[in-house]
């Protein structure tokens, strides 16, 4: 049976987002979708293009020469690659949650929050599919770190259609 959730999120007081987690019992390579809202009169509605974003954490991961070095499962970076070479459709973004080799210091949970060490990465994946059958090297450049300015900033470009 598939399960959809939805939250909506209010980052840095600016602009309402909603995010779409899950929401087909079929994997397509989305784990979920960003885009933003509006109101008017108190009626909430959708606004401008979102982008869908695919998932991933991981403990396999490198800095080298300013980027975040990642092995990709091929099918995972196919998908991603079809949609994005689509015209029409909203385009797709890897988020890559960089995970410390140590959990144990890396997750901190109280009353008040739960806090995950090191940080989310974001990057439109471009260009020709992968015949490699097994993985592919991303490089995510550091300054792509994944915040509110940033989640702010696609969906910017994703409403120009510049993603």
């Amino acid at each position: 049976m598939a399960v959809a959730c939805k939250a909506q999120a209010h980052l840095a007081d600016i602009k309402d987002h909603e995010i779409t987690l899950g929401g087909d019992e079929f994997d397509y390579g989305i784990d979920g979708r960003f885009r933003n809202w509006g109101s008017t009169n108190g009626i909430k509605f959708p606004k401008g293009r979102g982008f869908d974003f695919q998932l991933k954490a991981t403990t396999r991961w490198t800095i080298n020469k300013g980027h975040i070095v990642y092995e990709m499962e091929a099918s995972a970076y196919n998908k991603l690659i079809l949609q994005n070479q689509e015209k029409d459709s909203d385009k797709g973004v890897l988020l890559l949650l960089c995970i410390p080799d140590n959990l144990k210091n890396a997750v901190h949970i109280n009353q008040d929050h739960c806090l995950l060490q090191r940080s989310v990465y974001w990057h439109v994946i471009k260009g020709a599919r992968s015949a490699n059958s097994s993985s592919v090297t991303v490089k995510i450049p550091l300054k792509n770190l994944f915040d509110e300015v940033a989640l702010d900033r696609i969906l910017k470009k994703a409403d120009r259609r510049q993603l």
